[in-house]
């Protein structure tokens, strides 16, 4: 995703350990339904990255193999969520800016508005067509 004119993330890169949280609801079922699949596959990724460190499963090749392969799998998507969480994040508060009374601000906010519109769509359909089994 290339660099918007006017960035309105409130924090840095995220820390896989810690739950990304969603700021927007959604009217649609499929929705929900589609981030409690997401929120169900990130908690077994966490799961998984935590069972990648334990001894007893390092010195278990065959299921350290076997941990190590579907977290490779699930990767891809929990990339694609957390980057989708980044984007509802942005424009939750590309929305609030709109309230402000700084005309520069509600501009610059907009155009943000503007362009993750679109990205949250693609996003959205990438999940939909990587959680199709």
């Amino acid at each position: 995703m290339s660099p918007s004119k006017f960035n309105l993330a409130r924090s840095a890169k995220k820390n896989l350990f810690t739950q990304p949280q969603i700021v927007c609801t959604f009217a649609v079922g499929k929705k929900n339904n589609m981030l409690d699949k997401l929120q169900a596959i990130y908690e077994r990724f966490v799961h998984l990255e935590e069972q990648i460190a334990d001894p007893e499963v390092i010195l278990d090749m065959g299921r350290y193999k076997k941990v190590n392969k579907e977290y490779k799998d699930l990767k891809p998507i929990i990339e694609a969520f957390l980057d989708y969480e980044n984007v509802l994040s942005n424009l939750d508060t590309a929305r609030q800016a709109l309230q402000e009374h700084d005309p520069e601000l509600q501009e610059l906010a907009r155009e943000e508005i503007t362009l993750l519109e679109p990205r949250k769509e693609e996003l959205e359909e990438t999940l939909r067509m990587m959680l199709v089994p």
